[in-house]
């Protein structure tokens, strides 16, 4: 253990990330990525009705003949 204490840089114990450090940033990044599935889910879904759309248009629009 004192091998590898001594060959870390000399810094001072405030600078290393403690267990609640690492929770928040999991949190951090949890949001992040949350907000951009959400994004990406807005993005297909309204690619989904603009194709469908034309589609339903003419199929219950049209004459009957």
């Amino acid at each position: 253990m004192t091998t590898l204490m001594d060959s870390l840089p000399p810094v001072g114990w405030e600078r290393l990330a403690t267990k609640e450090d690492l929770a928040d940033l999991e949190e951090r990044i949890d949001a992040r990525i949350d907000k951009r599935i959400a994004q990406q889910t807005y993005v297909i879904l309204a690619g989904v009705a603009a194709m469908i759309t034309p589609v339903y248009l003419a199929l219950f629009t049209a004459p009957a003949g």
